[in-house]
């Protein structure tokens, strides 16, 4: 936090973090010509560099006014609700994940699908049972889950991405996905997945049923 160097001052803090955002909390309402504002943001705001310092200087004579002033242009620059959302082409992808974007099928919606193997038999169709094992990343490389498990495909009980990912595959089949926020948690996360996230999949079509 900076306030200026005059008698007449402002502290205004940012301390309180809900949801890996910073939020406002005014200590003071005292009068004042001129306040120099400085909110740290964390690493989920996209426009602002993490950790960086954004100066806000007005000469309002209500402190709650240039608090409210500090933290709208803060939020605005991040989002409307401060997340950052990542952008696949954007994205720097840890290199364990072996993402090459350029060898990668692009479909209408975002998705970017590899296939690794093709798998034998007939290609998966929607309402029909899929039994996958499955691997999920984050794109600095850390695991957020793994496992084995049975859906019915295009009937929305898992993500749309996921559910675009597995259309179309073969028993045995191996593909490597892709999944923009939109097609995934979105803004709002969920658990070890943070708000605005891209996910990647390696994945493998067991059975059809």
């Amino acid at each position: 936090i900076a306030t200026s160097e005059t008698p007449q001052s402002v502290i205004t803090q940012f301390v309180e973090e809900l949801e890996g955002r910073r939020v406002f909390e005014e200590l003071g309402n005292l009068s004042l010509s001129r306040a120099y504002l400085a909110a740290v943001t964390t690493n989920r705001c996209s426009y602002i560099p993490g950790r960086s310092i954004l100066m806000l200087s007005n000469r309002f004579n209500s402190a709650r006014f240039g608090g409210i002033l500090a933290a709208t242009l803060l939020l605005g620059a991040c989002g409307d609700d401060g997340v950052s959302v990542e952008v696949i082409e954007d994205t720097e992808f840890a290199a364990s994940l072996e993402i090459d974007l350029a060898s990668m099928t692009k479909t209408a919606s975002g998705l970017y699908i590899a296939q690794v193997i093709e798998g034998i038999g007939d290609a998966i169709t929607a309402g029909e049972k899929a039994t996958v094992s499955y691997a999920g990343f984050l794109s600095n490389g850390s695991s957020f889950d793994q496992g084995q498990f049975q859906f019915t495909l295009g009937v929305g009980q898992v993500v749309a991405g996921f559910d675009e990912g597995v259309l179309g595959m073969r028993v045995g089949g191996v593909r490597l996905i892709v999944i923009p926020p939109a097609l995934g948690y979105g803004d709002a996360g969920q658990g070890p997945v943070p708000a605005g996230a891209v996910m990647v999949f390696r994945i493998e079509l067991l059975s059809i049923s």
